[in-house]
């Protein structure tokens, strides 16, 4: 008898490489931690699943995945996760992880999503407790150039879902929709307003 964890399995997140060739799926569980929040599916030229999926570990102190962001040209997937203050930098070889994680610690807020700026040099990381926005540049090595600019958009504990279209940001809170709009450097030029 395997004794049963309570709990469930959630996919948070799914990226898909540039080939089409592998396919990501974050897990972000409830009830219990996961470690290995990674699962790697290898997938054949109509798209399906061949072979068995692999799970792996995001990095130290990581329980769970929130989000996922697999940058199109540097073979690198970034991730972040419950239980720990850092965008992970997974190199991929094959469409695999290495075993070389890179964990960019900064902060104690949670960060759960990853969003890109159009042409993948810049990455904006959205906090929760308090609800904020940090913005770095990707180098070309796919290293977080550190220390972040950070703006704060609300005392707000939640983490609501965040979407960008051009250079404004959109998200919902206390039954409201809110805009965020960005400057050239993606940074945010004001606080957020509601629509």
């Amino acid at each position: 008898n395997r004794k049963k964890r309570a709990g469930q399995r959630n996919v948070s997140s799914i990226a898909l490489s540039r080939n089409g060739l592998n396919l990501y799926f974050g897990i972000l569980p409830t009830g219990f931690n996961e470690k290995k929040a990674l699962t790697v599916y290898d997938l054949n030229e109509q798209g399906e699943p061949v072979g068995r999926p692999r799970a792996f570990e995001i990095g130290a102190f990581s329980l769970g995945i929130h989000d996922l962001f697999l940058h199109p040209s540097l073979h690198t997937l970034f991730a972040v996760g419950h239980g720990a203050g850092a965008v992970h930098a997974l190199p991929l070889t094959r469409g695999e992880p290495t075993l070389e994680l890179k964990g960019t610690t900064f902060g104690a807020a949670t960060k759960f999503a990853l969003i890109p700026s159009d042409d993948f040099k810049t990455l904006l990381v959205a906090n929760s407790n308090p609800l904020s926005l940090d913005v770095m540049p990707i180098n070309v090595v796919g290293d977080l150039e550190l220390p972040p600019a950070t703006f704060k958009a609300s005392n707000s504990p939640l983490q609501p879902s965040f979407s960008r279209v051009g250079h404004c940001l959109y998200f919902a809170l206390d039954g409201q929709l809110w805009t965020w709009p960005l400057d050239e450097e993606w940074e945010p030029k004001k606080n957020p307003m509601p629509m």
